[in-house]
């Protein structure tokens, strides 16, 4: 069963020891209770529904979807990230993902030897401190066009949420979503249009994720091709349905050329 469900940025700004001095993030923190959040909700698995940053998915294969199902996973050598360190896979329950979504005619690709960079790791260093919970990664590809739809994102959520309903109603499970909203990544420094944010914030909190979905894909290159990651929060709002409300942690705008950092966490209804 569900037990928790989490979204955040992954930012590689964010450093992995909070900086001392005034006029700090917030998002140190918001980790802080997130953190909580998890260590009370008592997760015996992590699914992190997560994006990377060609690591594993090169032009070479590019599959929408990817399971991790190693028995660990190892992490890139950067941004000072703990590369000597291992994270703890899921081998079992992804492969019953990967057969499950199979058998209700999703094909997702699925890999035994998946390695996490920040876009993973550092959530999960915050989050997950001792790395002490089995994680099972699943990447959407958001670098490399067609990329899969909103819409098709969402519905792989849904899946994923059934999945556990069905396959892992004894297991207490955590969905942690990551990546940024409205940003772009090595490309030119441009004007961005932050307010993009805001609105789909507004449609998580109402449960109203049509006009999110039906956007094209133009729509979001303007945006920023770094915008591309809400398909994992748009994910993680599938997996919960509407039984759960987001709550935000942390709302802060983006400025100029770099991003917002924004925070929320699911909480079932009474």
């Amino acid at each position: 069963m569900i037990v928790s469900g989490i979204a955040t940025v992954h930012a590689p700004t964010i450093a992995l020891s909070r900086p001392s001095g005034d006029g700090i993030s917030a998002i140190y923190d918001s980790f802080e209770l997130l953190r909580e959040e998890f260590d009370t909700t008592k997760p015996d698995l992590v699914i992190v529904l997560t994006t990377e940053h060609i690591v594993n998915i090169q032009r070479t294969l590019v599959p929408s979807f990817c399971v991790g199902m190693g028995e660990y996973h190892e992490i890139v050598r950067e941004f000072d990230l703990p590369a000597d360190k291992t994270i703890p896979g899921a081998a079992e329950p992804a492969r019953d993902l990967v057969e499950y979504a199979f058998a209700n005619e999703f094909d997702v690709a699925h890999s035994a030897h998946i390695k996490l960079d920040h876009g993973t790791v550092i959530p999960l260093h915050y989050i997950v401190p001792d790395f002490g919970t089995p994680v099972m990664p699943v990447i959407f590809n958001t670098v490399f066009p067609p990329l899969p739809s909103l819409r098709r994102s969402y519905e792989f959520g849904q899946l994923i949420g059934r999945f556990i309903a069905d396959r892992l109603p004894d297991k207490r499970v955590a969905i942690i979503a990551t990546g940024g909203l409205v940003h772009a990544v090595g490309q030119v420094p441009r004007p961005l249009d932050y307010s993009f944010d805001e609105r789909f914030i507004m449609a998580l909190r109402e449960n109203d994720l049509d006009g999110i979905m039906s956007m094209k894909q133009s729509e979001l290159d303007a945006l920023g091709n770094g915008t591309n990651e809400i398909r994992c929060w748009l994910a993680l709002a599938g997996a919960l349905g509407p039984s759960w409300k987001p709550v935000v942690v942390t709302q802060e705008s983006g400025n100029g050329p770099h991003m917002g950092m924004y925070q929320m966490k699911w909480e079932k209804a009474a």
